[in-house]
C-alpha cells in the first residue's frame, strides 16, 4: 500500500492544490491503517478462539496472560512495518522534511493506528 501512496502522491506541489492532496493522502493513510489493523484482527481471533476457550476454560492461564503474550509476540511487527510504511511514505509525498520531529510523531501515530 506505501507504493500505491506514493504513486498517487508523488510530485505534490506547494501550492493550495498540494495542501489539499497531502490532506487526501493523510486521509488514506489513516483509513488504511485502520482498516488493516481490524481485518487483520477479524481474521486471526476466530481461527484461535477454540484453542483459547478451551485453555482457559481448563485454567491453564488467564485472559490477561493471553492477551498480554500475543502484544509482546507482535510488538516488533505492530512497530517495524508501520515504520517502514512511514518512512516511505512521509519524503516520497513531500511532508515536512525539514524538521525530524514531525516524521518521528507521523511515526508514532502511524504506530498508535496499526496496534
Amino acid at each position: 500500500m506505501s507504493a500505491v501512496i506514493c504513486l498517487l502522491f508523488y510530485g505534490v506541489g506547494q501550492d493550495k492544490a498540494g495542501v489539499q492532496d497531502r490532506n487526501g493522502a493523510l486521509f488514506f493513510i489513516t483509513l488504511n491503517s485502520g482498516f488493516s489493523a481490524l481485518s487483520s484482527i477479524s481474521q486471526i481471533f476466530p481461527s484461535e478462539r477454540p484453542v483459547f476457550m478451551r485453555e482457559v476454560n481448563s485454567g491453564m492461564y488467564r485472559v490477561s496472560s493471553y492477551f498480554s503474550a500475543k502484544i509482546m509476540t507482535e510488538m516488533i511487527q505492530g512497530i517495524l512495518i508501520p515504520c517502514c510504511s512511514a518512512g516511505i511514505i512521509y519524503y516520497i509525498v513531500g511532508f515536512n522534511d525539514e524538521n525530524i520531529n514531525k516524521f518521528l510523531n507521523f511515526c508514532v501515530i502511524n504506530v498508535c493506528m496499526a496496534n
